[in-house]
């Protein structure tokens, strides 16, 4: 009697080729899932550094609006070109938002973290309508108070700047 040995009919290694097939879709799916996550970290590591950005630009624009809280009417009075321009000659030049790093008109903001030529934070306050008379003994003005987050070297460049009304009668 003879045998014959059919190669097709010879299932021994099987577990084998459907063990590597699994071991392949398993490898393909860690590979994407990591890829995946390295993606998400860099969108959320993007998102923290705008938001601190933002945040320091505000910052800035509160700190602009404290100064208009505190100054005394005297020095209201008597804007001085260096902090306050007016709303008839804003323009992107005179916020200094042209490219340069002229920053000469900008009040430089406690927030600054690093206080340097590379990143700047600072605030500017624009007296919108001069006095509006509303009584023999008040005024009211209205002033725009920019804040601005400049970084324009380095891994998280940005560039945020801020707008905030502020109204105040002397």
């Amino acid at each position: 009697m003879k045998q014959t040995i059919s190669i097709l009919k010879n299932k021994d290694g099987n577990a084998i080729v459907i063990a590597m097939m699994v071991l392949v879709l398993l490898t393909i799916i860690g590979t994407s899932a990591t890829r995946n996550t390295t993606v998400e970290l860099q969108i959320v590591s993007n998102d923290i550094v705008h938001r601190e950005q933002v945040y320091r630009a505000e910052s800035a624009a509160m700190e602009g609006s404290q100064w208009l809280q505190n100054a005394p009417v005297a020095t209201l009075e008597d804007l001085d070109p260096t902090v306050f321009i007016s709303q008839d000659d804003i323009n992107l030049t005179d916020l200094n938002l042209n490219g340069t790093e002229d920053w000469n008109n900008w009040a430089q903001s406690a927030a600054d973290p690093e206080g340097g030529a590379t990143v700047f934070t600072g605030y500017k306050i624009v007296d919108e309508t001069g006095p509006v008379d509303l009584g023999a003994a008040t005024n009211l003005h209205t002033y725009t108070v920019y804040g601005l987050f400049d970084r324009r070297t380095g891994k998280h460049r940005g560039h945020v700047l801020i707008a905030i009304g502020y109204k105040k009668r002397f």
